[in-house]
């Protein structure tokens, strides 16, 4: 049936978006635990990053990780992406001191939900502190000073080429290119360059603090939100270190 401009678009059923919540239809989108670091004369050492075998750990170097589901596509060929952070995030001016980064892909468990959500939390001074507190192991990277998260199913190292600003947002686009891009073999069909099945998709952002993927299909990390699912302005709330939490 062809479309008719003129025929009047039925109300019923249809439902209102609040437009600082359209990016919620864009879902389920892959979260990137984006890993970074600097360097600066305020550095606590974390004892805890010692003995992590295949890090070479610098104790001069904070080093964070953050969840971001914005990592897009910008090109295949050559392999550009993009990725918004907000100008206050440690992650963007980790970015901007070093000019790298690392996405790193998790295979959705509820333990992994939780344990990326806490690198959420706006709370913590320091990269260092909050990484311990989330038990993730960090691993040399392949090209970077940046390192990776050991527990990941993917990943790809970054170089910075540009930051743009757009009028009137606080998250501006960062390009960035791809130098290094590798998975483990039994997630990945290596014929393709794809997971292999829906149960090895990365986990996917739906939302507030709920999130796709496995079997189970949806996710939502109750311990640190106190097993509430969280309102939008909650959860930025929370990212933000707001103490809303706490009140509660």
């Amino acid at each position: 049936m062809a479309y008719d401009p003129n025929k009047p678009k039925p109300d019923a059923g249809v439902v209102d978006v609040p437009l600082t919540a359209s990016f919620n239809l864009i879902a389920p989108r892959p979260v990137a635990i984006l890993s970074t670091m600097r360097h600066g004369d305020d550095v606590v050492p974390e004892q805890a990053f010692l003995n992590m075998k295949g890090f070479s750990y610098d104790r001069r170097a904070d080093y964070d990780a953050a969840p971001m589901s914005t990592l897009t596509l910008l090109s295949k060929r050559p392999p550009v992406h993009t990725i918004a952070i907000t100008r206050s995030r440690k992650s963007y001016a980790n970015i901007v001191a070093t000019g790298e980064a690392v996405a790193n892909f998790f295979l959705t468990t509820q333990e992994y939900v939780e344990r990326l959500y806490l690198l959420s939390d706006g709370n913590y001074r320091t990269g260092n502190a909050k990484l311990r507190d989330s038990g993730l192991l960090l691993q040399d990277s392949r090209m970077l000073k940046v390192p990776i998260l050991c527990e990941a199913a993917a990943w790809i190292e970054y170089k910075l080429v540009q930051i743009i600003d757009v009028p009137g947002s606080e998250r501006p686009i960062i390009i960035l290119k791809p130098i290094a891009s590798y998975s483990r073999e039994a997630v990945l069909d290596s014929r393709v360059f794809v997971y292999r099945n829906a149960t090895d998709y990365p986990m996917g952002h739906l939302g507030s603090n709920v999130f796709s993927g496995g079997a189970e299909g949806r996710y939502v990390a109750r311990h640190m939100s106190r097993g509430k699912e969280l309102t939008l302005e909650q959860h930025w709330d929370y990212s933000d270190g707001k103490p809303f939490l706490s009140s509660k």
